[in-house]
């Protein structure tokens, strides 16, 4: 319990449920601007950057204001950790909520998604084969909101791996 008293924790905290609560909301916006969130590149791009602004501001908070200027990597990555798993637990049952309250956006995302592979069919089965081409379109017809919220989950947890490393990297300096 001492953990969730050190400064490492509170300012990560601190940005994740910030960032959280903002990609929550750009899933919101993207609806009212009539784009597919799920489906769109352009969310995808904003979640990165997004968390990247959130771990960059708590790294260097904590470097400003309990590290008196100066940055180990260990304490970088440990403050990015928070930052980016805070914000994963926080997206999740928002995501969960926005998918409950728009289900035609998942059959939207999966009607996008076929209609894709079939447009690109000769590309995908020169990339993956045949077999595993009609197997994904199998499995693409059935994806559920679990499927999705467990997606949502790691794709929080594997941007934050990229990016915090970069970012206490270069605040170490």
């Amino acid at each position: 319990m001492k953990y969730l008293k050190s400064p490492i924790f509170k300012v990560g905290a601190k940005y994740g449920l910030f960032s959280g609560v903002m990609s929550i909301f750009i899933l919101w916006v993207f609806v009212w601007l009539g784009q597919n969130p799920l489906y769109e590149m352009n969310f995808l791009v904003l979640e990165v950057i997004l968390l990247g602004i959130f771990v960059l501001f708590a790294i260097k908070e904590f470097k400003d204001r309990h590290g008196m200027g100066e940055l180990r990597f260990w304490q970088g990555m440990s403050t990015g950790f928070v930052v980016y798993l805070t914000t994963a637990i926080v997206f999740t049952p928002g995501l969960w909520l926005f998918l409950t309250i728009e289900p035609q956006v998942v059959a939207e995302y999966i009607q996008m998604s076929y209609q894709y592979q079939v447009d690109n069919e000769e590309m995908q089965v020169e990339r993956m084969g045949r077999e595993l081409y009609e197997k994904g379109l199998k499995e693409l017809k059935s994806v559920r909101n679990q499927d999705l919220l467990l997606s949502g989950f790691l794709k929080k947890l594997f941007l934050g791996m990229f990016i915090t490393p970069l970012i206490s990297l270069i605040l170490r300096k």
